[in-house]
């Protein structure tokens, strides 16, 4: 079996037992201990299904504050295979054992290691180390270099956890990697407490934690690719889309002239560029005892602040929020620096994208898509 492990920062040697791995690199500004509000804390959402995971839909933690339908088909980019939504144990039972074979590797205990949730990637509890892998089973597919791909996120993770709390920290109990095994690649995360149940945070709380992260984003100088990458592996699955249902090879061809058109004001725009999260969405926030705790940022770009901003903004509405709440939201987080009708219809073109490319493995996917498309076609 093959083990590869991309250190990004010096790294001591794998451990040969417990005791000698009681040393932590300090990826924060100071170690902390984070302890759940309940007995039944968890990183991501219960099997059940009542937080939605985002990754696309699983991150490091998913959130809360979405209803079940949403769990699967909601708008923020949700692919997840059909292997895994029907309870597929071989790849879950697959997944963690590849996570417990690295983090044995280096030492870590994990012999009580839980599946968390399973979509894109399956998120799996190193149980009883405070250690979350994300096993990638379905988007390490979207990239050619998955390594490179996974090690950018890293990068951006490690930099900001050193800057502030609000963000999920790389795991500092062995390198956060990427790691492969077993033709899986994963990343490992510290175990974020959180409120599974919060309430929705108010608007400004939104606005405010986005500023906040772009903030901290604003001096990362390590490798990114443009906000342009996202555009091409869209085009690359409308390339393989075939028509399935309500969606036509008509409409296909539309939304590969809309991908083209909304290209140079979004994927390419002028704008001034920073680092970004890039899949920015309400279920990508977590609420802790000391607030607001973005994580996921496997889309790590540069690009134009608009993109999160707008991405935030969809997430809102999708909720079912208001648009004073929106207003609110974005008068909390500033000027985005252009008015955000473009972006806005460069997500919901996502949207329609990554519901129409499940479709074959998920039927509702494709009447949520062909649902979407009407939307997007009714308002462009």
């Amino acid at each position: 079996m093959k083990l590869l492990c991309k250190q990004l920062i010096p790294w001591r040697k794998p451990c040969t037992s417990i005791t000698s791995c009681s040393e932590r690199w300090p990826i924060r500004r100071s170690a902390q201990v984070v302890r759940p509000f309940t007995s039944h804390a968890r990183i991501g959402p219960t099997r059940s299904g009542s937080a939605v995971p985002s990754e696309r839909r699983d991150s490091i933690s998913p959130g809360s504050w979405v209803d079940n339908d949403l769990l699967t088909l909601e708008c923020e980019h949700a692919q997840l295979p059909s292997s895994v939504v029907t309870g597929d144990t071989g790849i879950e039972d697959g997944a963690i054992a590849a996570a417990q074979a690295v983090a044995r590797q280096w030492g870590v205990a994990c012999d009580e290691a839980e599946p968390l949730s399973g979509g894109s990637n399956v998120l799996v509890h190193l149980k009883p180390a405070p250690v979350v892998a994300r096993v990638m089973t379905g988007t390490s597919m979207l990239h050619d270099d998955t390594e490179r791909w996974l090690s950018r996120e890293v990068a951006v993770a490690v930099f900001l956890a050193q800057r502030t709390d609000a963000v999920a920290a790389p795991s500092d109990l062995l390198p956060p990697g990427p790691h492969e095994r077993d033709g899986l690649w994963m990343t490992m995360w510290e175990f974020v407490a959180h409120d599974p149940q919060a309430a929705l945070p108010e608007a400004a709380a939104l606005g405010r934690s986005l500023r906040d992260l772009h903030t901290a984003l604003a001096d990362f100088r390590g490798d990114l690719g443009p906000l342009s990458e996202i555009r091409d592996w869209l085009a690359r699955l409308l390339a393989e889309l075939r028509p399935s249902g309500p969606v036509s090879q008509e409409d296909i061809a539309w939304l590969g002239f809309k991908l083209d058109a909304l290209t140079p004001a979004v994927f390419e725009s002028s704008l001034p560029a920073q680092a970004l999260h890039g899949d920015v969405a309400i279920s990508n926030l977590l609420s802790t005892e000391h607030g607001l705790v973005w994580n996921d940022l496997e889309d790590v770009c540069v690009g134009p602040v608009a993109w999160d901003v707008a991405g935030l903004v969809s997430s809102a509405r999708a909720r079912g929020q208001s648009e004073s709440f929106v207003e609110e939201l974005v008068a909390a987080y500033g000027d985005p620096g252009v008015d955000l009708g473009a972006f806005l219809e460069a997500h919901a073109l996502y949207e329609v994208i990554w519901q129409a490319s499940a479709g074959p493995d998920r039927p509702h996917a494709t009447k949520r898509a062909a649902a979407s498309l009407a939307r997007l076609r009714a308002t462009s």
